[in-house]
């Protein structure tokens, strides 16, 4: 089991107020924007980028095709049952992530982290699969440690599963 320890900037960003808007390109994906827009231009930056899946919605606000495709992730899992996700998406996640990000002075990361979910929805523990930064990927393990999620459901029932977050950022 690993430990996840608390860093320093956390209660700092936490405390501060960031917000952003969700986005699609599709021939990128899914990303954040900055809702504020920086000293000198109308444009709002880019924050997070190359997700497959819509970052601001939970489960039940997914499509039957972006169901699909987090299920394909997932070995032989059968049509009727349900991979674990972050209640409301993962956008809480990435934006604490990109604040840390950017007072860590970085512009680019991936982060992989698995979350083994019970059958409650509580996340029990995260392990770190790999982190370009590995404080930014122990913060980020935290974050989606103390994150709320659906349970995965195995034959009509909660059970406990594995949950994999791929976080990807740009600083542009």
């Amino acid at each position: 089991m690993m430990k996840i320890f608390y860093l320093p900037l956390v209660l700092s960003l936490c405390l501060s107020s960031f917000s952003a808007l969700a986005q699609t390109n599709k021939d990128t994906g899914y990303y954040l924007l900055e809702e504020e827009t920086r000293t000198g231009t109308v444009l709002r930056r880019k924050i997070a980028t190359y997700s497959a899946l819509p970052l601001d919605k939970g489960y039940e606000e997914l499509s039957a095709e972006q169901k699909a495709l987090l299920r394909s992730a997932y070995e032989a899992m059968p049509e009727n049952d349900e991979p674990p996700y972050p209640i409301g998406g993962l956008a809480k996640t990435y934006l604490n992530t990109y604040k840390a990000l950017r007072k860590m002075g970085l512009h680019v990361a991936e982060i992989s982290v698995l979350v083994d979910v019970n059958s409650l929805g509580v996340a029990e523990n995260v392990s770190i699969l790999s982190a370009t930064d590995i404080d930014l990927g122990k913060f980020a393990a935290k974050l989606l440690l103390a994150h709320k999620y659906k349970p995965a459901v195995c034959g009509g029932k909660a059970c406990k599963m594995q949950f994999l977050a791929d976080l990807t950022f740009k600083n542009e």
